[in-house]
């Protein structure tokens, strides 16, 4: 494989949230765009336009945690870190992210639980009637888009001895 396409494809993988969390979201506002429009000046409300904005959202949350968890941008209570060393900070923070990812890896196999229920019992949304699983599918997804993000933050951390997250606890 060449340069470029590994280069490509680590460029693809380090922005997947990005790249699906965008059309999404454009999506989203465009869908309700056209449904504000038609209820209030036709009269008419588009009756699949809330259902499927619905799931829209719910996995634009689910894929956005992963990216928000690569930002560092989640919250997180820092106040005990400004006593620790800088290693003290490093080991403190991979202890964290170590309980996070056993308590993402937990969310994961519910969730996953969770959708085959829904699989089996074949449930459908009532507009569009779209499997309920596909729904109940972004929930393991986003913990797993998280969990790599998380585990990438400590590799980064850990062989590099710094990260944005030390850097914004400083």
């Amino acid at each position: 494989m060449s340069a470029q396409i590994k280069t490509g494809l680590w460029r693809v993988f380090n922005n997947m949230e990005s790249f699906t969390a965008i059309p999404m979201q454009v999506g989203l506002v465009f869908i309700l765009t056209i449904n504000m429009f038609y209820r209030y000046f036709i009269g008419y409300s588009v009756p699949w336009a809330e259902e499927i904005s619905r799931f829209i959202f719910i996995a634009l949350v689910y894929i956005s945690v992963g990216y928000a968890s690569i930002k560092n941008r989640h919250i997180r209570i820092t106040m005990q870190f400004s006593l620790l060393s800088k290693k003290g900070k490093i080991i403190l923070l991979t202890i964290a992210d170590s309980i996070w990812v056993v308590y993402n890896l937990v969310i994961i196999i519910k969730g996953f639980q969770m959708m085959h229920e829904m699989f089996t019992f074949k449930f459908n949304s009532p507009v569009l009637n779209i499997p309920m699983y596909i729904s109940y599918a972004f929930i393991p997804l986003g913990f797993i888009f998280m969990t790599i993000r998380v585990i990438q933050n400590m590799i980064r951390r850990i062989l590099l001895g710094e990260s944005e997250e030390t850097a914004l606890i400083d």
